[in-house]
């Protein structure tokens, strides 16, 4: 091999430095994408390096600007979404933090969701602060209240396409309308619906987030995020320039084997979604049934209403997510936590496995109690992520351990 013969008359110990070339010739491809694990890209002139890092040339400098697997990656969420551009990150929370950054100016105001993951509005509280900018959290769900929030001159209006942890659907049509007549971008969060169920840059989003580490990969072994960016956006390509800048300076890079189990994982995502939203309305018709339970929040009971936004927006399912309330609070929230067999208790969601939550304890328990009664997170709030077990399994367990309160 060309390889090996370069490498005539040096030491074992030089050799094995550069030994094993990266090239391997071949006039078939692989069927499933390979890592590219490499943090750095070899160039064989200055010309070449100018060329690749000016765009003249494709190719790749350092894995921390762009790296093939991660590539391959967004341009499969791209696709899903219908977007212009992806940014992948380090997670979801990464995800949000370079949007912010590159949407947020000093002295600029954003409007957000008041229901939405916990995380999320400390995020946007701390990051606007920390700015000299301001936040205003509204009711999303209440079209005149964020319209009068909006008419100040904000800069961005923040929902979750589902909310974290109450399961309210957000207009989306209607929420950009209301954005961009205030000359604002509507930035919308749709971990829990994916793009199997709902694809906000076509109703009018101008970018959208999503927590890989959830859905878009559905086995709870990655942390991934990505943002992307419309490609009817005003101004859609200086945002996603700007969103890749603070990626490649602030550092919340994807790693390539990360990018690679999230595309493994897209791969099933459509059967994925199918069986847990199967699963979740069936469970949700039966917890409503149940004298132990007090509420039931799942999309697909809001969607009875032809002209509720569950119904209007979720034509292909109502997810995969549902919360209940119950009597007696945290003791007799572990008591059920106890009960429960096949569900495991897991502050996360969007695995094949059921899982439960308690968000007061967990996703949301920055808040204050103030907050928390105000949006509903009260300590008998139970959050479910329905997995794909069999059916009847999973509603017998959760029947079961209601029973036994």
């Amino acid at each position: 091999m060309e390889g090996a013969f370069c490498m005539k008359g040096m030491s074992a110990k030089s050799m094995a430095v550069h030994i094993g070339s990266a090239e391997r010739g071949s006039v078939t491809e692989p069927e499933v994408a390979p890592i590219y694990a490499s943090a750095v890209f070899k160039f064989g002139s200055l010309e070449q390096v100018e060329d690749v890092w000016m765009g003249k040339s494709r190719g790749y400098v350092y894995s921390r600007m762009a790296n093939p697997s991660v590539e391959a990656f967004e341009e499969a969420v791209d696709g899903l979404e219908g977007a212009a551009g992806t940014v992948a990150a380090s997670s979801g929370m990464a995800a949000t933090c370079i949007s912010l950054d590159a949407l947020l100016g000093r002295d600029e105001r954003i409007v957000s969701a008041s229901v939405l993951y916990g995380a999320t509005r400390t995020l946007i509280e701390q990051d606007a602060a920390r700015r000299g900018a301001s936040a205003e959290f509204v009711d999303i769900t209440d079209l005149e209240e964020v319209r009068t929030a909006m008419e100040p001159g904000a800069r961005a209006l923040f929902c979750e396409s589902i909310s974290n942890p109450l399961m309210e659907v957000a207009d989306i049509p209607a929420l950009a309308s209301i954005a961009h007549a205030a000359g604002a971008f509507l930035v919308v969060d749709n971990t829990f619906a994916t793009p199997m169920l709902m694809r906000p840059l076509e109703l009018g989003a101008d970018v959208v987030i999503h927590s890989c580490t959830k859905y878009i990969n559905g086995h709870d072994d990655i942390m991934a995020g990505t943002v992307s960016v419309g490609g009817a956006t005003s101004g859609g390509t200086g945002i996603l320039a700007a969103i890749r800048n603070s990626r490649t300076l602030l550092g919340p890079v994807l790693s390539p084997f990360e990018a690679w189990l999230a595309l493994r994982g897209i791969r099933t995502l459509g059967v994925r979604m199918e069986k847990h939203c199967g699963n979740a309305f069936a469970l949700a018709m039966a917890l409503k049934s149940s004298h132990k339970v007090t509420a039931v929040h799942y999309p697909g009971l809001d969607a009875a209403d032809p002209l509720s936004a569950a119904a209007r927006l979720l034509a292909d399912g109502y997810g995969g997510m549902l919360s209940l309330n119950v009597d007696g609070g945290r003791e007799v929230v572990d008591r059920m936590v106890k009960n429960l067999k096949l569900a495991a208790f897991v502050p996360s969601l969007g695995s094949c496995a059921t899982t439960i939550s308690h968000p007061a304890s967990t996703s949301h328990r920055g808040l204050s109690e103030e907050e928390k009664a105000r949006t509903g997170i009260t300590d008998g709030l139970v959050r479910v992520s329905v997995g794909i077990e069999q059916e009847r399994d999973i509603v017998s367990d959760f029947i079961g351990a209601l029973e036994k309160l």
